[in-house]
C-alpha cells in the first residue's frame, strides 16, 4: 500500500508541475524577446530653421512635419526643418524621409562640428534615405524642399 501512495504522490506532484509550467508559458523555451515598440511620433515644432532653433529629439525618433517652399519669388523663401539627436554609443543609423514625393524633398546629416557627412537628394518620385555608421555624439538632420512651391507634409524616421 505504501508503494501505491508513493505512486499517487508522485503523480500529483507531476500534475502540479505541469500546471505550473503551463500557466507561466513553459519557461521561455529560449526564444527571442519581442522587438521594442516603435517610438511615438513627435510633431515638428517651429521655428526649427537654423542651428540656433534646432528641435532636439530623442533617439530613435519618428517626426511628423511640413515644409513651405516659395519658388515663385526671385529669391526663394525656403522652410528648412532641423532636428538634433544624440547617440550614446557607436551604431548604424538609418534616416528615412517619406511623404514628400509629390514635391522634391531632400535630406542632409551634419556632425556636431557642422560638417555635412551624409545627404540624400533624389528626385520628386522617391523617398530619401541616409544609412551610416556613426560614433557616439550629437548630429543634426535637415529636411529641405528643392524647387517646392507648396506646403509639403512628411514623416522623418531616425532609427
Amino acid at each position: 500500500m505504501s508503494m501505491n501512495l508513493a505512486h499517487k504522490t508522485r503523480s500529483v506532484i507531476l500534475i502540479f508541475v505541469a500546471m505550473l509550467l503551463a500557466s507561466c508559458g513553459g519557461g521561455g523555451g529560449g526564444g527571442s524577446p519581442p522587438p521594442p515598440p516603435p517610438p511615438p511620433t513627435i510633431n515638428e515644432i517651429e521655428p526649427n530653421d537654423t542651428v540656433a532653433q534646432v528641435q532636439v529629439v530623442t533617439f530613435p525618433a519618428t517626426i511628423s512635419g511640413s515644409t513651405i517652399g516659395d519658388i515663385l519669388d526671385s529669391v526663394p523663401a525656403v522652410d528648412l526643418d532641423a532636428y538634433r539627436f544624440t547617440l550614446a554609443s557607436a551604431q548604424t543609423v538609418t534616416i528615412v524621409l517619406t511623404g514628400g514625393t509629390s514635391q522634391d524633398m531632400d535630406l542632409s546629416l551634419f556632425d556636431s562640428g557642422g560638417m555635412e557627412i551624409g545627404f540624400s537628394i533624389g528626385d520628386q518620385t522617391s523617398n530619401e534615405t541616409i544609412t551610416m555608421s556613426l560614433v557616439a555624439g550629437t548630429y543634426d538632420v535637415v529636411v529641405f524642399p528643392f524647387l517646392v512651391d507648396v506646403t509639403t507634409t512628411y514623416t522623418l524616421s531616425i532609427q
